[in-house]
């Protein structure tokens, strides 16, 4: 019979695998907090959705660091490519531009891009059209055309 927490054994004693969150010899020892799976205290092989890094303990990009005990990493607003928290953005995605002051301060459509959906998605403009407000209604059309 196997040892609890493995999944296939060569003895009573030792494991050729191990359950997700568990490795060592017997599978006994728990993988740090945020990996999937880990052959050591130190490396993890799959990391919780959010995190990266090799013991699973950094954020990922478009994760920031919750403000509440135990920290986690929370994903950032779709607009944003990256935040510093769950409401700010430190840069906005294609299409969006930072607004100061704005609750996600990425807020408006640049030029070549028009405002789609709820929540608002920044479409881009058929192609030499400058402004627009749909992806067939072009308001500004580029010079010469």
């Amino acid at each position: 019979m196997c040892p609890n927490n493995c999944l296939s054994c060569n003895s009573s004693s030792s494991c050729n695998s191990c359950a997700n969150g568990f490795y060592g010899l017997d599978c006994s020892s728990q993988c740090p907090s945020n990996c999937v799976s880990c052959i050591s205290a130190s490396i993890c092989l799959t990391c919780n959705h959010g995190y990266t890094g090799t013991a699973c303990n950094i954020c990922k990009l478009g994760y920031t660091q919750s403000s509440s005990s135990p920290v986690t990493c929370i994903q950032c607003p779709n607009i944003c490519s990256a935040c510093i928290s769950a409401t700010v953005c430190s840069s906005c995605q294609l299409g969006y531009q930072n607004i100061l002051g704005s609750v996600t301060n990425c807020r408006s459509c640049i030029n070549g891009f028009y405002s789609f959906g709820n929540p608002v998605w920044c479409l881009k403009c058929p192609d030499r059209c400058l402004s627009c407000t749909s992806a067939t209604s072009c308001n500004t059309c580029q010079t010469g055309l």
